[in-house]
């Protein structure tokens, strides 16, 4: 039971940071690079939303998985993940906080600094409300990705500890 419970752990992380990896330095930038700005957005606004499911789903077999990993390895003497659970917890938080918060926000101002017939004032205030909503969700996902490449990295080392 503990090689699954370890195997959906490391599975669970490796499809999150791969997903977050392959959106942010694949999808995103391939996109922008081949299509007109606009269709672009589209596109990265009619993923996102799967993009952050699929974090949360990751998050919470991770989770999951790792409580009972703490539990068998209490009961082995072990001790606890204490910190594991935190840094998942706090993956999880931003992961939510990214797709629930700032995507729609960010769908919301692109769409309003799009609109026909703005004045130059008006387009500009958009256009930096939405660059800000922008590097906000950057600046998560970059955290969310050191966070799981740091728990894999971990893992790694405890096997080869052991």
């Amino acid at each position: 039971m503990r090689t699954v419970l370890e195997f959906a752990y490391l599975a669970a992380i490796a499809v999150w940071l791969g997903s977050l990896v392959f959106f942010s330095f694949v999808v995103a930038p391939t996109l922008f690079r081949t299509l007109e700005p606009q269709l672009a957005g589209d596109a990265v606004g009619a993923i996102f939303p799967l993009y952050a499911r699929l974090g949360v789903a990751c998050g919470a077999l991770a989770a999951v998985s790792a409580i009972a990993l703490a539990r068998r390895r209490k009961e082995e003497g072990v001790g606890g993940r204490r910190l594991v659970a935190v840094i998942l917890a706090l993956m999880l938080v931003l992961t939510i906080y990214a797709g629930e918060a700032i995507a729609p926000r960010a769908a919301e101002l692109r769409t309003a600094m799009n609109a026909p017939g703005l004045d130059v004032a008006t387009a500009t205030a958009r256009r930096e409300a939405f660059m800000a909503a922008h590097r906000r969700s950057v600046a998560v996902n970059g955290a969310v990705l050191l966070l799981a490449a740091g728990l894999l990295f971990a893992s790694a080392r405890d096997a080869a500890r052991r």
